[in-house]
């Protein structure tokens, strides 16, 4: 029975390439009126890893996601898994000073606060800035 389940587990970054594989041009989700395909799914998901990435996010690093409910809020989510972080929702309904609050109470390397109009980054030590996404 264990290995039954264990072969049911993957991560999600490999997850979605073989669900985008398997279902390509199918709708995931529609929310408001933005529809994703499977494809459009993983590749977003796929280049917004490469993006943190190349922002120097890590394996390991915690990933802060300043986002309304919302398909960019799964895309975000799994974006941070394929790049091998682990993300840290704040509820979009938060104050600034209730984020500045959890996010100077976490054991933070990285973070990142993805919004529609920008990226906050912050690294430990250091003070938080913004810069143009």
């Amino acid at each position: 029975m264990r290995s039954e389940l264990s072969a049911l587990v993957v991560p999600l970054g490999e997850l979605s390439r073989q669900q985008a594989v398997r279902y390509g041009p199918r709708t995931l989700f529609v929310c408001g009126g933005t529809r994703r395909t499977y494809a459009e799914f993983d590749e977003r998901s796929t280049r917004l890893a490469g993006g943190l990435q190349g922002r120097g996010v890590r394996k390991g690093d915690r990933v802060a996601c300043y986002l309304p409910n919302s398909i960019e809020l799964i895309e975000a989510y799994y974006a941070t898994s394929k790049a091998g972080a682990v993300t840290v929702f704040l509820n979009a309904l938060l104050t600034a000073r209730g984020i500045r609050y959890i996010l100077s109470a976490l054991p933070l390397f990285h973070s990142y606060a993805l919004n529609s109009c920008m990226i906050q980054v912050h690294r430990e030590g250091a003070p938080w800035h913004t810069r143009s996404a």
